[in-house]
């Protein structure tokens, strides 16, 4: 996935980015309503690695790893589902262990449970993966 954005600050050796995140309707000019008519865009502020040399106001093209863009994508659109799913039978496993009688709403809970608690570790896990800069996109081109 290839970015464009704007350098904005000059912090030594990484620089502050402007990226500008286009929907899927920003470059669509029908009139519909699956975009909500808002066709608009948004700006996020990125720190990167400045490997090029760019300075305050070059505009630079960012790319992110196509794997990492498929991991990034698995942990955060399939690690809940599956939570999910476990949740349901590791709650009824565990009780009908212990010598509780399960039925479907403890099964339930357990999946609301752990469905939420997916949510968290994704969080924890994303602040990590921050730190090591796994997720972050590199600096490919310095455009004029």
């Amino acid at each position: 996935m290839k970015e464009l954005a704007r350098v904005i600050e000059d912090r030594g050796d990484s620089v502050l980015v402007r990226v500008i995140r286009n929907s899927a309707c920003s470059k669509c000019d029908k009139d519909c309503g699956m975009g909500a008519n808002t066709h608009d865009t948004d700006e996020i502020d990125v720190e990167i690695n400045n490997t090029m040399g760019a300075e305050e106001g070059n505009f630079v093209r960012l790319e992110l790893g196509e794997k990492t863009l498929v991991l990034a994508s698995l942990i955060v659109y399939l690690f809940p589902i599956i939570s999910l799913i476990v949740g349901y039978f590791a709650t009824n496993f565990s009780l009908s262990i212990i010598g509780y009688s399960t039925g479907e709403i403890t099964g339930i809970f357990g999946s609301i449970l752990f469905f939420g608690l997916s949510f968290l570790l994704i969080k924890m896990l994303n602040f990590k993966l921050k730190l090591m800069g796994i997720f972050q996109p590199e600096m490919i081109e310095i455009l004029n």
